[in-house]
């Protein structure tokens, strides 16, 4: 059984119980599709200022254990310096590596390499049923036909350091998230482009917080985590909806959406400041602790679509200074929820700085 990671919105398709009826008789015959989530996709970062270079581990829910720089190891070679997103699409696994102007192409069960896509500084990727997009630090985005892994339109510039993207229906939502100077001088936008899939035109530009950096969506309605200017503007998350009103929901720095209980899993770990957990439900914007939870230096969060165990990552301490290192090894840890508390269940080593958590995931029809 081929294992895929699959971004939640197609795993909802996924999901739906499929119905055909008899022309002779109208007897009723259903197949029901079920998704099964098999291990945890781990991509490090690793540390570009120090040549540390980047990795993909794979945690496995049946063994219970994690398979580090698996990437490397079949392949014989390194992802590289700073592999900053991944993304399923069909068989297929893409990788963009933003400091080594490519996006790799893997098979999902496998994690052979079965082709390297030339893009310069490719940042977030996005699928939807035939095509991945990726933003890049360019200002183009860029349409990739996932059966052959070549590049099909590139759009016009849209933005600058254009940061994470999301496909909602016919629709790409694109984070525009700061312009640098030659002296290291941040100006940052606040906008999300809206762009059509289908020959990436620009629709319009959405005015949310300063320097929008992540994007998901639960199919119709899309959510945006700003990271403000870093002083005066603080975090936010946002919501888009269909109709491209925007909302506020809740200040955090890290987001993930679960599908199975429509919930945003949120941290806020301000420089500084105490680092906090909890949920936001997006229809009413109640927010709940999420009692339980603590990690050292929290990196990244994501949740299991079909489990719903919660994932985060994290940086570990440096002895001599006391503060995060980003060039050791970062761990991964499972937070389950019992009875409203959030217990950890699984802690494992990852490569350092692991910045982007997905699921192997298979289907079976019966």
């Amino acid at each position: 059984m081929k294992k895929l990671f699959i971004q939640w919105p197609l795993l909802l398709a996924a999901l739906l119980v499929l119905g055909a009826c008899s022309d002779e008789n109208d007897d009723v015959n259903i197949s029901k599709r079920v998704t099964y989530t098999d291990g945890v996709l781990v991509l490090n970062e690793g540390a570009y200022y120090y040549g540390v270079d980047g990795s993909l581990d794979v945690y496995s829910y049946s063994g219970q254990a994690m398979n580090r720089g698996v990437f490397a190891s079949v392949n014989g070679r390194s992802l590289g310096n700073t592999p900053n997103d991944m993304v399923q699409c069909g068989d297929r696994i893409f990788i963009s590596t933003t400091s080594e102007n490519r996006i790799e192409v893997v098979d999902a069960e496998t994690f052979a390499s079965e082709a390297v896509i030339s893009v310069t500084s490719p940042r977030g990727l996005a699928a939807d049923d035939a095509y991945v997009y990726a933003s890049t630090y360019t200002g183009n985005v860029v349409k990739i036909d996932a059966s052959t892994a070549e590049i099909v339109a590139v759009s016009a510039v849209v933005g600058d350091c254009l940061e994470e993207v999301a496909v909602a229906g016919d629709y790409l939502y694109v984070c525009n998230s700061y312009t640098m100077d030659a002296s290291y001088n941040y100006t940052y936008h606040d906008n999300v482009v809206k762009m059509r899939t289908s020959d990436l035109s620009k629709v319009k530009d959405i005015t949310v917080t300063l320097n929008p950096t992540e994007i998901t969506t639960d199919g119709t309605n899309v959510y945006v985590l700003s990271m403000g200017n870093y002083s005066d503007t603080s975090s936010d998350v946002q919501k888009i909806d269909a109709s491209d009103k925007v909302t506020s929901l809740a200040v955090a720095t890290m987001m993930a959406y679960s599908p199975q209980d429509g919930l945003l899993y949120l941290i806020n770990a301000p420089w500084g400041g105490q680092t906090t957990y909890f949920t936001c439900n997006p229809s009413t914007g109640v927010t709940e602790t999420m009692t339980g939870v603590s990690v050292t230096y929290p990196f990244a969060i994501s949740v299991d679509p079909v489990k719903g165990y919660v994932w985060i990552s994290s940086l570990t301490i440096n002895e001599d200074t006391g503060y995060a290192d980003y060039t050791a090894d970062g761990y991964l840890a499972c937070f389950r929820n019992y009875s409203g508390t959030f217990k950890e269940t699984t802690h494992v080593t990852t490569g350092p700085c692991p910045g982007k958590i997905g699921f192997q995931t298979h289907e079976e029809i019966f």
